[in-house]
Formats: structure tokens, sequence, C-alpha cells
């Protein structure tokens, strides 16, 4: 829109090379990122496991139905719309996942300045984004193959594989390291190391998920939630 109303101020704004635009992007990630690991480190496990049911529903809820009203709406419009040398499948598809996808950083933001992050309602949003976005992202891979070389079952394979692999190394490794360096670094009565290592824990666990073909907010959002106390006081209600 502000390139159709002020094209020379978008010009300034945006730069035209994609390589600079890239380095904007990387700027913006590194302010967000943070912030969604904050968020992922206050959500209350033991709630999230007596409500799990509940989260899993909504976030299924969420996904589902603008997943169908994207796709529907793929195939409804008319053809103008369609990229050029675009099958209107995928199209259809990259619509339904961008309409389902959620917006973890946006919610985080809210539900911080509604003071509700650390509310059960809050904390069941949260949960039921992060469950919303896993699906989405996995979705998003299959579509991006589908646009480029083709979907095939070794595809989703590799995929689902990749992504249960990365629950399972953080479940495993990543939390417990991340653990021991938060107590290690917060037993010497400064706050600046701890600060650093959760910063820098937050920031590896994205980078791997960028890696693996996921969005880097998963990575950090699931970072954060690994930094989490297990023995955590209960947020309150």
């Amino acid at each position: 829109m502000l390139g159709h109303l002020l094209p020379q101020a978008e010009a300034w704004l945006i730069p035209p090379g994609s390589s600079q635009l890239h380095l904007v992007d990387a700027v913006g990630q590194i302010g967000v990122l943070p912030l969604v690991g904050v968020t992922g480190a206050q959500v209350d496990i033991g709630m999230l496991r007596r409500h799990s049911g509940t989260a899993a529903r909504i976030g299924l809820g969420g996904l589902i139905v603008p997943l169908s009203a994207g796709i529907a709406i793929g195939y409804a419009v008319p053809a103008a719309f369609v990229p050029h040398l675009t099958s209107r499948t995928v199209f259809a598809a990259m619509l339904g996942v961008a309409m389902a996808a959620s917006a973890i950083p946006v919610i985080a933001k809210v539900l911080a300045d509604l003071k509700l992050t650390h509310r059960n309602v809050g904390q069941l949003i949260l949960s039921a984004c992060a469950l919303d976005d896993t699906a989405a992202w996995f979705l998003l891979s299959l579509v991006s193959a589908m646009a480029t070389v083709g979907l095939r079952a070794g595809r989703i394979a590799l995929s689902l594989a990749m992504l249960t692999g990365f629950v399972l190394a953080a479940v495993l490794v990543l939390g417990p390291m991340g653990r021991a360096v938060m107590r290690h670094t917060a037993g010497r009565g400064d706050a600046g190391p701890a600060v650093a290592a959760a910063a820098v824990f937050i920031l590896l666990c994205a980078i791997i998920t960028q890696a693996l073909g996921f969005e880097a907010i998963f990575g950090a959002f699931v970072g954060g939630v690994l930094l989490s106390s297990p023995g955590g006081a209960s947020p309150a209600r």
C-alpha cells in the first residue's frame, strides 16, 4: 500500500536490493526473537499439562478454520489473482497456510500489555498459538516443496522427521543443557551473565529451526519454554 500511495517514500524506507532487505529483516528478527523467547519462558508447563486437551482443541480449531477458508478462497478468486506460472492448487494451499499461521510476537506483546501473560487464559492462548504455528510451519515447508521441486512422500517424511528430531533434541539435550548453564550463571550473583546466556540460548534454538527449514520464531519460543523452571511458581490467576 505504501508503494502505491508514496512510491518515493517506500524507495527511501525499504532498500530495493534483496540483500539489503534481508539485512533489515535480520535486524528485526534480533528484536523479535528475544521477545518470543521471554514469552516462552513464562509458559507454565504444569498448567499446560493439566489443560493440554483444551489447548490442543483450541489450536486445532485455529488451524483448520482459517486453513479451510484460505484454500476455498484460493480456488474461488479469479485467475487474474493467481501469479503467472503458478498452479491454482499451490496458490490455494499457500493462501490457506498464510491465513492459518498466527503471529506469536504480536500475541505475546498484546498479552503482555494487557497483563494476561501469567493468567490461565493467556497461557492457553500462547500454548494453542504455539501448536497452531508448529503445524502451520510444517505445512508451509510442504507447500514450498510443492512450488519448487514437487511434493513427494520422501519430502513429507523428511520434514516430519526434522520436526520430530528437533522436539526430541530440545527435550533431551537442549533443555538440560540450557538449564545447567542458567544455574551456573545465576549463581554468580550478577544478572548480566544469566541474561546473556539466556539470549544466546534462545538465538541458538532459533538458528537451529531456521536451518531445518522452519521459522526461527518457533525455535525461540521453544528455547524460552526450555529455560522455564519446571518447579517454578504457578502463574497468577
